[in-house]
């Protein structure tokens, strides 16, 4: 069994606009953000915004199932198709997605 079906995962992906589309955007991004903070498996999702580029905004998710699972269920639901619908014609820049297993040992969450 994986590290991630046992320990869950954390992906990070830089996405990369001109900063006059920003506004879009986070416009689009907002009921990505209601609707992936309300499922089960969800652990956290955090959205960042370059302090050098304001066009470069980084989501950071965690995440307690496997990463299989969530790329058969979580990016096939109609509210991230339409998402990426919406901002992959602003994309000025390929997007960089990374992905990482959560070592339990070092794995501390305050809220």
């Amino acid at each position: 069994m994986s590290d991630t079906a046992q320990n869950g995962f954390n992906i990070q992906a830089s996405l990369f606009f001109a900063p006059e589309n920003i506004h879009k955007v986070f416009a689009a991004l907002k009921p990505v953000y209601e609707k992936t903070t309300a499922e089960n498996d969800c652990l956290s999702f955090q959205v960042y915004q370059s302090l050098d580029d304001p066009g470069q905004i980084l989501l950071v998710e965690d995440w307690k199932t496997s990463l299989d699972d969530y790329m058969a269920e979580r990016l096939k639901t109609d509210y991230m198709r339409e998402f990426f619908a919406i901002i992959e014609p602003l994309f000025v820049k390929t997007r960089e997605v990374k992905v990482f297993s959560r070592l339990p040992q070092f794995h501390n969450m305050k809220m």
